[in-house]
């Protein structure tokens, strides 16, 4: 099972639509995957779960179903202050960290800017690494989102979706 975690809790974000195009394109390839989209989080997500001492049936449902469940992660992480968001952060800190041990993992940068969340992705390399997740050296930085999707917010360009269809390709043979 794959889990594509869409990087963001912001209304109206765009991240969800590169996070959607992944798991469309990972399904009609034939593959077990699945969308967490992080606006969807229960409300006592970060206080009602094993780490902080207490837990909720909601809460152990979506940890098992998006994390335990899964074999293989790709994070797409929108570019926040020269980083990742926060949410990510604390999403990974509430989780015993043994649930990711020998997984392996994809990394989606976007930006608006030019860099495509080159720093970002980097920063969640290392956490990553700290948890002892594989991650697969062909992340993808996605750069002047706004340029590359038309008015509906559909993804155009075609050297970016080359590129994503590439990754994906790539991940799955990881």
């Amino acid at each position: 099972m794959i889990t594509i975690i869409s990087g963001t809790h912001r209304k109206d974000n765009l991240t969800i639509t590169f996070s959607n195009y992944y798991l469309n394109s990972i399904k009609q390839k034939g593959e077990e995957v699945q969308l967490l989209d992080l606006r969807t989080l229960p409300s006592g997500f970060f206080q009602d779960n094993s780490i902080f001492g207490t837990t909720s049936e909601e809460v152990d449902k979506l940890l098992k179903t998006y994390f335990v469940s899964a074999e293989k992660f790709i994070f797409v992480l929108p570019e926040y202050n020269g980083s990742f968001p926060g949410i990510v952060k604390m999403l990974i800190d509430s989780i015993e960290p043994s649930v990711f041990k020998g997984k392996k993992a994809a990394l989606v940068g976007i930006s608006s800017g030019r860099a495509g969340n080159l720093r970002g992705m980097e920063h969640f390399t290392g956490i990553l690494h700290y948890l002892d997740v594989h991650v697969l050296p062909y992340k993808l930085p996605i750069s002047r989102i706004f340029t590359l999707m038309d008015d509906s917010k559909t993804i155009v360009d075609d050297e970016t979706l080359r590129v994503m269809e590439l990754q994906i390709e790539k991940f799955i043979r990881f």
